[in-house]
């Protein structure tokens, strides 16, 4: 794994962690606004990650979970409403961190996201290089196909 991949899923289970500690207790203002920024910023950024790979679902998840934790326009909801949103957002987080990191090259999705190009970027390059192999074995029987 990359180390850009490192920082992206351990920043991710980093807000994680901090949106189940808040579902636990009490804490400062400061704190759920901090919270709230990381989470923000967090969402976005995986959206934009998301998009550029090529599946719109898990970007239209991720815009609505910075549009929820906004600092800026913040949603106002009592605590116990709050507590089970953090629970929930927590846990969805630490399964997507889950799930990027342990992701397998072979799925095209992956590969893109991985890559950071477009699903469709990266089956023209494999096509590109299977019309290639298949040339080289038309020029020279004798040689194996992949």
């Amino acid at each position: 794994m990359n180390s850009k991949r490192v920082w992206e899923v351990a920043l991710t289970v980093l807000v994680a962690i901090f949106l189940l500690v808040a579902a636990e207790g009490r804490h400062s203002y400061g704190f759920y606004m901090v919270l709230r920024t990381a989470a923000t910023v967090g969402g976005i950024y995986w959206a934009v990650r998301v998009y550029q790979a090529g599946p719109r679902g898990w970007m239209w998840a991720f815009l609505a979970v910075a549009l929820l934790l906004n600092p800026v326009l913040p949603v106002r909801m009592h605590r116990e409403h709050w507590q089970p949103i953090d629970m929930v957002l927590g846990v969805l987080l630490f399964g997507w961190a889950c799930a990027v990191s342990r992701r397998e090259r072979s799925d095209p999705w992956a590969t893109a996201f991985l890559r950071g190009s477009s699903v469709e970027a990266t089956q023209r390059a494999a096509g590109r290089r299977r019309y290639w192999s298949e040339a080289a074995a038309q020029d020279n029987p004798t040689a194996s196909v992949p």
